[in-house]
């Protein structure tokens, strides 16, 4: 006759197995959609060493090539690659976020992207849906004028002097440069962007921290707890540099906020809602803190 604690035991263990790989396997609803890999259904394991290994695009791919255009990843993941049944039911359909975009916050606060109920992330969205669509960018005066200068003041001078040198240029270094040049002037004004195009050195030293930290991107993203209790053992899989690199990210960009607010500042003490004399507009920053009514402009706001 079972003891008591041999029967607790067993009780235990035929629950655990019904929750982590019977239920799952057969009896979730997505038991329904074909499995990529033969332990996708009760296992994340595969497909975080697929990522982790580098090869998520290309093998993802050759599941949906073979199995469909919904496929299962994980015992809660699938993807989906197909446009009606699929992206359309899901983005139109009112689904809410999982917490994995919880990390996606700026400076701890939520932000469009990372808002994970419907009905507050639509009224985000609502904000910034008008200005960027097509036909307010292709008439804007401020794109226009960013454009010229982004071009005409900045790159056109640097390609000009690289060619007189007879000097290499990394173009996709340039060009990380421009997108991000192009951004904050648009979102903050070109008087409170960042000019990567030509100051060389910042930008090398910003896209080392940017890019460096892509390696270890996978262990935040897919496995935080497990990350945090590693750290708290002192098996740090995430080394101190990258944290170093995220907070001098943040502190440049808080920077760029903080020198666009006070000049909004400046601008409604003195009644002056005209163009600036120099630069554009912070047309984004400008609008989401009008839109949002705060008593002084925040960082969090984009």
């Amino acid at each position: 006759m079972l003891s008591l604690a041999s029967l607790s035991l067993l009780v235990a263990s035929a629950l655990i197995l019904y929750r982590y790989v019977i239920y799952p396997s057969f009896s979730s609803p997505l038991s329904k959609i074909p499995s990529a890999h033969f332990t996708a259904s009760w296992s994340p394991l595969w497909i975080l060493w697929i990522r982790y290994s580098l090869k998520e695009v290309q093998t993802i791919h050759q599941a949906h090539v073979r199995y469909g255009p919904i496929v299962r990843l994980g015992p809660n993941e699938i993807s989906v690659n197909c446009v009606e049944g699929g992206l359309r039911t899901i983005y139109g359909g009112g689904f809410e976020k999982s917490d994995f975009y919880n990390q996606f916050q700026n400076y701890g606060a939520l932000n469009t992207f990372s808002t994970l109920t419907s009905k507050p992330h639509s009224i985000r969205k609502r904000m910034l849906s008008n200005i960027y669509s097509k036909s307010v960018i292709q008439s804007s005066t401020d794109i226009q004028e960013l454009t010229r200068l982004i071009l005409f003041d900045r790159l056109f001078p640097v390609l000009n002097a690289a060619a007189s040198d007879n000097s290499p240029i990394d173009v996709m270094d340039l060009n990380d440069g421009i997108t991000l040049d192009f951004i904050t002037a648009h979102e903050l004004g070109s008087s409170n962007s960042s000019n990567f195009i030509q100051d060389a050195e910042t930008r090398h030293r910003f896209l080392k921290w940017f890019n460096g930290r892509n390696d270890f991107a996978l262990w935040e993203q897919e496995v935080p707890r497990l990350t945090r209790l590693l750290s708290l053992i002192g098996l740090r899989p995430i080394p101190r540099w990258v944290d170093d690199a995220n907070q001098n990210i943040d502190a440049w960009m808080l920077r760029l906020i903080r020198g666009t607010s006070q000049s909004l500042l400046k601008s409604n003490s003195s009644g002056d809602e005209k163009a600036p004399t120099t630069g554009t507009h912070p047309v984004i920053y400008k609008l989401l803190y009008a839109k949002n009514s705060f008593p002084s402009p925040q960082p969090w706001v984009l």
